[in-house]
């Protein structure tokens, strides 16, 4: 495909803004486990468990609420929604964790609970921003443009993914993986 230099400037003027959005609201899905690390014997691996698993739960409600939502106001005004909402509530784990740890005794606070209410108001606006890339993606007319533009915002993924052992090697040998 060629296309002429203003179509690639423009092109470029609508993806990197939304891939670079998107990218940090990635990463901000994985503050908890720093936090876990930096918080040593505060956080406990059953209180992780607990709140990551409020969050997925969340997570997974919000895309019946925002899918709608997003196809409602589009997914330019949703992916500003998720960014502002994902930053608010990192903002406000980040503050109660300073305020904790400023504590005379950081171990008498509710740690569990209020990031559980924060972390899972964190993965509602996540949700926000994984249907709005999809709400956008879904226009792009031509299939080899949509494929380039699925690597470019998923190879990331693709990379970490390919890191973890997810199957057994018996098991991927078995399916010819």
């Amino acid at each position: 495909m060629n296309h002429s230099k203003e179509f690639r400037y423009r092109r470029f003027w609508n993806w990197f803004p939304m891939g670079l959005t998107y990218a940090l609201l990635y990463m901000g899905r994985y503050n908890l486990t720093v936090s876990k690390n930096a918080l040593g014997n505060l956080m406990s691996k059953a209180d992780f468990g607990f709140i990551f698993g409020v969050g997925a739960v969340v997570y997974a409600v919000s895309f019946l609420i925002n899918g709608p939502l997003v196809d409602r106001i589009g997914g330019k005004k949703g992916i500003l929604i998720a960014a502002i909402g994902a930053g608010v509530m990192n903002i406000a784990m980040g503050f109660y964790l300073w305020h904790v740890l400023g504590l005379e005794n950081p171990s008498a606070a509710p740690l569990k609970a209020i990031f559980a209410i924060l972390y899972g108001a964190n993965m509602y606006f996540q949700s926000y921003g994984a249907v709005s890339i999809v709400k956008v993606k879904a226009n792009i007319p031509s299939t080899k443009y949509r494929a380039d533009c699925w690597m470019s915002g998923n190879s990331s993924w693709i990379r970490e993914s390919a890191r973890r052992p997810i199957l057994s090697s018996s098991r991927r040998a078995s399916q010819g993986l």
